[in-house]
């Protein structure tokens, strides 16, 4: 599995999907626990893979993907370091692995509620102002600077 996640981050996009798709129907087999490729995705990286913009991006693309099909509630899914994980990517320079992570946050915050808010350190006004419409949206009341009311989901 080690030689799978490393491939998250390939230069070609069709070993980059195939590995997801793969990992992906990992974590819904009953052979493997869903934790397993959680781990996959939130442990930390060493080498290049560590720095790579592709490599983080898909670990959290492959997060937020096995968050919506498996929901933590009900998987087992450790939220805290789906959370830790997403809360990190939201700080990252590049736009397309905060937008993941973005939704990384939601999922787990479907799962942990307001416990959510209290993870918050290091954030900038605005990436907190974000979140929290995300937070209203989902709880039925959406607000203007939502990033899934601007489009971008």
């Amino acid at each position: 599995m080690r030689d799978l996640s490393k491939r998250l981050g390939d230069n070609n996009n069709r070993i980059r999907e195939k590995v997801e798709e793969v990992l992906l129907s990992m974590a819904s087999h009953p052979s493997f626990e869903v934790n397993q490729i959680v781990q996959i995705c939130t442990r930390p990286q060493k080498s290049a893979q560590a720095n790579s913009v592709k490599a983080i991006f898909g670990r959290t693309k492959l997060l937020t993907d096995i968050l919506q099909k498996n929901p933590p509630s009900s998987s087992g899914i450790n939220t805290q370091s789906a959370l830790e994980f997403g809360l990190s990517g939201y700080k990252h320079q590049n736009g397309e692995i905060r937008n993941q992570a973005f939704h990384v946050i939601m999922e787990c915050y479907k799962d942990m509620g307001q416990k959510v808010r209290g993870s918050f350190q290091g954030l900038r006004q605005a990436q907190i102002d974000m979140l929290e419409a995300g937070f209203a949206e989902m709880e039925g009341s959406p607000k203007k600077n939502s990033p899934t009311a601007k489009g971008k989901r």
